[in-house]
């Protein structure tokens, strides 16, 4: 990887709401559903996640853990 793709997911200063239920999903725009993120954090989020929600990825990451775990463990 070059140093120029690193260097694009740099916080830019510019902050923006996320929303914690997507609203694809039919999250709103109510207080209780948005967490305030640098505005290059919340697009590399969904870069990676797309539409999931913190929970989805939560789990994702949980079980990717547990297979790398279970993969290491000699037979």
């Amino acid at each position: 990887m070059s140093n120029q793709k690193i260097t694009n997911w740099r916080r830019s200063g510019i902050m923006c709401n996320h929303h914690i239920v997507n609203k694809v999903r039919g999250g709103n725009a109510n207080q209780k559903n948005l967490l305030v993120f640098d505005k290059a954090r919340e697009r590399a989020w969904h870069f990676l996640f797309k539409s999931m929600s913190f929970d989805e990825v939560a789990e994702l990451l949980l079980r990717v853990s547990r297979a790398k775990r279970n993969q290491s463990k000699p037979n």
